[in-house]
């Protein structure tokens, strides 16, 4: 039976002496606890819990799937290179947790993903990583050994200014990975990258429901240039037919932006800096292309070239739709947002509307 705790939402009050307790005996810290077969999911970020915690839950939670701390990839690399300094030079496949969060707290030393990899890699479905300088295309491609993989997450730090000194790339890194575990991804976030090719990934990734990147461009293809022509031309034939959340924006076309809008199982929308969202874009997808029947959430950031008239139009066509996020929209106002759950109301719809800019920032719901 899967089991899952969850004491991050405990912050500082739990401690190593609380990991402790749940791999030992209350009366006897040397024998098991019964947690040590049964829990599968242990959740503890954001807590008093140290490196030494996190190593006791790997080391005696022998069914561990998931571990959530800021320390389990340094855990993980210490554990290897305690091995190697006893000589012991074969890193045995021995853990079973499927997810693996990297770059959160400590510096990353180069070859240390692939060695982690060979130590989880027949049970790992899920990787993130914060990009870092240190991270090289040699060092993603150790993830090209993974079978199944189902989640890959290359994110921004958070103190990211500019797109310099980075040795990763997506044509290095990201499209070897995408040919080799492509056909079972779920779920492929690679913000990171200011530029992507999109027709690499529908070939590759043709099962994705959530897909998040900024813009594309075609001269980072490593496609075929008949192949490309082939795409532009016959969008129709690699719609991702199980697509529900897309996030993209950027320096993005109208007519790319179309086609993904298009995708018959989009529930969740996020554009952001998007020229191309306009008022005009808006009514010609909602009235003549396709109505987002299924679409449940759209959510809308410094898009800059919408005013009030073009999400009127999306409230007239998409009786569906229950949130609309607009942040920083310049030419949308609090009153307008007003207005349209005043309209939701009187229609007795459900629409939560959540509105930001420099000076205000509100939520309306309706039930």
């Amino acid at each position: 039976m899967n089991r899952m705790l969850d004491i991050h939402h405990c912050h500082q009050r739990i401690t190593d002496i609380g990991v402790r307790s749940l791999c030992f005996n209350y009366d006897d810290l040397e024998k098991p606890s019964g947690l040590c077969k049964t829990l599968q999911y242990l959740l503890m970020y954001c807590t008093s819990v140290t490196k030494q915690g996190a190593q006791l839950a790997i080391n005696n939670l022998t069914k561990l799937k998931s571990l959530h701390h800021e320390s389990t990839f340094e855990v993980l690399v210490e554990f290897i290179q305690k091995r190697l300094d006893q000589n012991l030079s074969e890193i045995p496949n021995m853990f079973s947790l499927v997810n693996l969060r990297i770059g959160y707290v400590t510096p990353y030393r180069k070859g240390s993903l692939g060695q982690v990899v060979q130590l989880i890699s027949s049970s790992l479905t899920s990787v993130i990583i914060i990009a870092m300088k240190e991270l090289t295309d040699t060092d993603l491609l150790s993830l090209t050994s993974l079978k199944n993989l189902r989640q890959f997450h290359l994110n921004c730090p958070k103190e990211l200014k500019e797109y310099k000194g980075f040795e990763i790339t997506f044509k290095g890194s990201v499209v070897p990975l995408l040919k080799n575990t492509g056909n079972l991804l779920e779920v492929l976030d690679i913000c990171f990258f200011p530029v992507v090719d999109i027709w690499t990934v529908f070939k590759f990734c043709p099962n994705l429901n959530s897909l998040f990147f900024k813009t594309h461009c075609e001269s980072v293809t490593v496609l075929p240039e008949d192949e490309i022509t082939l795409y532009r031309n016959e969008k129709e034939r690699f719609i991702l037919k199980n697509l529900e959340t897309l996030y993209c924006g950027y320096n993005i076309s109208s007519e790319i932006l179309q086609f993904l809008l298009s995708f018959p199982t989009l529930t969740d929308v996020t554009v952001t800096y998007c020229n191309a969202l306009t008022d005009e874009f808006l009514q010609n997808a909602v009235i003549s292309c396709f109505k987002f029947n299924n679409v449940r959430r759209f959510h809308f950031t410094f898009c800059y070239y919408i005013t009030k008239r073009g999400i009127d139009t999306l409230m007239a066509n998409s009786k569906f739709v229950e949130e609309i996020d607009i942040q920083f929209c310049k030419n949308l106002t609090h009153g307008n947002v007003y207005e349209w759950h005043l309209q939701a109301k009187k229609a007795n719809l459900k629409l939560n509307i959540h509105y930001k800019n420099s000076d205000v920032e509100m939520c309306y719901r309706t039930n």
